[in-house]
């Protein structure tokens, strides 16, 4: 049985990685439709661009939206979601400031990478540099 459960615990590290992965682009998504100004009030910026928060406990992440709870995720027992900054944002053109998330699992790892013009792909590594 040990070895179905290593292999299970693989499995729920990779659907948590997907289901992260999916959220992110979703996303950029959301920020590359979002108007820079109002159409009425040009001057006047529309809202806010939706963001990516991780908890203080780094076992949960949300995404707020106009400065509400957009999409909230709480990851299964024991995960613990790392990354070096704790909010990440897409610019309306998609890029971002690049970011590594890291999905620890009972000592398995996911590298979610987000590069600069807003790509995201999940790694079995790190990213080099």
């Amino acid at each position: 049985v040990p070895a179905f459960s290593a292999f299970s615990d693989k499995m729920l590290l990779q659907q948590e990685a997907s289901v992260l992965t999916s959220e992110l682009r979703y996303m950029r998504e959301l920020s590359m439709g979002h108007p820079q100004t109002n159409a009425d009030f040009p001057a006047v910026t529309a809202g806010t661009l939706p963001t990516f928060h991780i908890s203080q406990d780094q076992n949960e992440y949300a995404v707020v939206y106009n400065k509400k709870f957009y999409e909230r995720h709480k990851m299964p027992e024991g995960m613990r979601l790392i990354a070096d900054v704790k909010r990440l944002s897409f610019s309306s053109k998609g890029d971002a400031n690049p970011l590594s998330l890291l999905l620890d699992y009972k000592g398995k790892r996911k590298w979610v990478i987000v590069d600069i013009v807003g790509r995201i792909r999940v790694s079995d590594t790190p990213v080099e540099g």
